[in-house]
């Protein structure tokens, strides 16, 4: 059977987005009036419930736009209050996709905050039956928890306080779409009859007399301590104090409870101690401990030194070069102005170094980083990392786990280690390594030098003129636009060269190489290779291996290494004035620079030229070698073409050359033997022993000859 809140819970679910807590009696009865009475609807309470002193406290976000107009909210602001709404409503972290789209709609002014949540609430509802069950039952049993809080202190007559909302927030907070309710409402009940009746948090502004060396007194429990001007040490009580320095250097201990302090002027030396601590430094090149809790700290103008501690911690550093480090838990940082030297340690952190060459560490975790402008150097650290560089020239090394890194603008240099890892250089000339894993990486905007490394990775230069290479594994690479040089590594790589007139070479392994527009070079490398020139005039290697040759559109150049096996070449002739050279000799010489002598091997010409065109071929000979129709056999496929045989005779010696045949039996078939190179050619001879003309034994030609039959 379908749930639904009543306008009672709906409030209940607004206080627990926000705040993270139970509605108190005297806020919840308000609210209800103002619903039943027409004076607002549960849109405009979700609304109103921003610019509440609470949430503005809490958040920085609402500190800002509601109390510092003028401030900027960073991201690091937004991502703050959708984090703590999924986890306060759903007990769990919102996933990048829907971080991403809340961040942009509340950035961009498409929402407002209370909108948001009743966004996020509706979509669970509109989807209990389906994909959204677990986060829709999570939301009902706390808000059907709250409300049964809220009532019970109705019912028995009983104060709400601090205490016993914190009592009770710790237990909302282990309520999830399984819990069980009358088990839960039994914890609250024996929670509240423990603090009821032991209730010894005083008030006041209760200040002792400093003595001669300016020391304040400990004093009672949720005291405000302001001291008179002058150099301070300001001591808190373990209730929730209010704290003021002075504009002297003073050294302030929270101790325990939720305390504000603020140092105002000098240099401070600020402790929270244990709770959930709002400290603001104020101006000065202050050092602050937040302790454990979940503290909002603002370090002010000046070089801060702020350590978070332990809990999930707000941390601005605003101007000046500041020392950040998060400490234990979920924090979350924004450096501010200037160079800042910020790490996270551990927990799954967001930290945004702001303006200024800031330096950044993660940590352990799943961290969010972001930057807006400077030349940074940032380490993701373990987890599985998400790094923004944005402008500037930065360094960045993802290290370990499945990161997502996108260089931004500027010169970047770009590492991500181990895991399966997302780059996008992104503007500029880049320079990415992807280190272990299977990766993606894409160059972007500029001519970008990418390094697959280890992994079967997907590599894309996209525009400019790109060095790419695979390195090891089966890689797919795309050059895109501009003159790129493409390096396949070891594996069975795919490459495309895209626009522009790009260098590829396959390297080991069978290889597949497109060469699509421009006039392209490709090396096959070791392997069997497939080779595909396409458009242009390319220049095409085989190597070795037993090769594909696909020649495309062009005045192509195919080279054929001395073979081990049978070469293929398609479309060769069709379209341009194709030619095939074959080196059979390279780097040796006599008979034995032939391998498989006295087997048979072929080259297969498929769909060469059209009828009556002519097919080149150019034999390359380092030195005399005895060639017959046992080496080699030229095919022409079955076409009615013409079959040229071309020698270079550059090196003097003497080539015999036997047997040699067409590969059909159609048409007018005629071979045609050319002397091309007159300078330093000696004497050659042609030995006819099989009967396409006749033409005499051991005739014999001169350089600068030409002999047709």
């Amino acid at each position: 059977m379908a749930r639904a809140l009543t306008t009672k819970q709906w409030i209940q679910a607004f206080y627990l987005a926000y705040f993270g807590r139970a509605g108190d009696p005297d806020g919840v009865s308000f609210w209800s009036i103002q619903v039943n009475n027409g004076v607002l609807d549960l849109a405009g309470v979700a609304e109103n419930f921003a610019q509440q002193p609470e949430a503005t406290a809490q958040y920085a976000y609402f500190h800002v736009v509601f109390n510092a107009s003028g401030e900027p909210v960073t991201d690091a602001m937004y991502e703050e209050f959708i984090t703590q709404v999924y986890q306060n409503l759903l007990e769990r972290l919102p996933d990048a996709q829907g971080m991403a789209y809340w961040l942009g709609v509340l950035k961009n002014g498409e929402s407002s905050p209370g909108a948001f949540i009743a966004n996020i609430i509706n979509a669970a509802m509109a989807g209990q039956e389906e994909d959204s069950s677990e986060d829709w039952g999570t939301i009902c049993n706390k808000s059907e928890v709250a409300e049964s809080f809220t009532d019970y202190l109705i019912e028995n007559n009983i104060q709400w306080t601090q205490e016993l909302s914190d009592q009770v927030s710790a237990i909302l907070d282990e309520v999830d779409s399984t819990r069980d309710l009358n088990e839960v409402q039994q914890q609250i009940e024996e929670a509240i009859n423990q603090v009821v009746g032991d209730d010894d948090n005083d008030t006041g502004d209760d200040s002792d007399d400093n003595d001669d060396n300016n020391d304040s007194d400990d004093s009672d429990d949720g005291d405000t301590i302001t001291p008179r001007p002058g150099d301070e040490t300001i001591a808190g009580t373990a209730g929730d104090d209010t704290l003021q320095g002075t504009a002297g250097n003073d050294i302030i201990y929270g101790y325990g409870g939720d305390d504000k302090i603020y140092g105002y002027g000098g240099d401070d030396a600020i402790f929270g101690g244990a709770g959930a601590d709002r400290i603001d430094s104020s101006d000065g090149d202050d050092r602050i401990d937040g302790g454990d809790g979940d503290d909002t700290i603002y370090g002010g103008p000046g070089a801060d030194l702020i350590d978070g501690g332990a809990g999930r911690d707000y941390i601005r550093g605003d101007a000046g070069d500041d020392t950040i480090f998060g400490g234990a838990g979920a924090d979350l940082i924004d450096g501010g102005g200037d160079a800042d030297l910020i790490d996270g340690g551990a927990g799954d952190d967001t930290i945004d170094g702001g303006d200024g060459n800031d330096t950044i560490a993660g940590g352990d975790g799943n961290d969010r980083i972001l930057d807006a402008a400077g030349d940074d150097s940032i380490s993701g650290g373990d987890g599985n990392d998400t790094i923004k560089g944005n402008a500037g020239d930065d360094s960045i090394d993802g290290g370990a786990g499945d990161d997502v890194i996108e260089g931004g603008d500027g010169d970047d240099t770009i590492l991500g280690g181990d895991g399966s890892d997302t780059i996008d250089g992104g503007y500029g000339n880049d320079s990415i390594s992807g280190g272990l894993g299977n990766d993606r990486i894409s160059g972007s905007y500029g001519d970008d030098t990418i390094f697959g490394d280890a992994g079967d990775d997907r590599i894309y230069g996209e525009n400019g003129n790109d060095h790419l290479d695979g390195g090891a594994g089966h890689d797919t690479i795309g050059g895109n636009v501009g003159d790129d040089t493409i390096l396949g590594g070891t594996g069975n790589d795919l490459i495309d060269g895209g626009d522009g007139d790009d260098s590829m070479d396959g390297g080991d392994g069978n290889d597949h190489i497109y060469g699509a527009s421009g006039d392209d070079t490709i090396l096959g490398g070791e392997g069997n290779d497939t080779l595909d020139g396409y458009a242009g005039d390319d220049l095409i290697q085989g190597g070795a291996g037993a090769d594909t040759i696909i020649t495309g559109t062009g005045n192509d150049i195919v080279i054929l290494d001395a073979f081990q096996s049978a070469d293929k070449i398609v479309d060769f002739g069709r379209d341009g004035a194709d030619k095939l050279y074959i080196d059979v000799a390279t780097g040796t010489t006599g008979t034995n620079a032939v391998p498989g002598a006295g087997t048979k091997r072929s080259i297969v010409v498929h769909n060469a030229a059209a009828p009556n065109a002519v097919v080149n071929v150019d034999l390359n000979f380092s030195s005399a070698v005895a060639l017959s129709s046992e080496n080699y056999l030229f095919q022409a496929n079955g076409k009615n073409s013409l079959l040229s045989l071309i020698t270079d005779l550059s090196n003097e010696g003497t080539e015999a050359f036997s047997g040699f045949a067409l590969g059909y039996d159609r048409g007018a078939g005629k071979l045609y033997l050319f002397h091309v190179t007159a300078a330093g050619g000696g004497a050659f001879n042609i030995t006819a022993t099989r009967t396409l003309v006749t033409i005499g034994a051991w005739t014999t030609l001169d350089a600068g000859d030409i002999y047709i039959f």
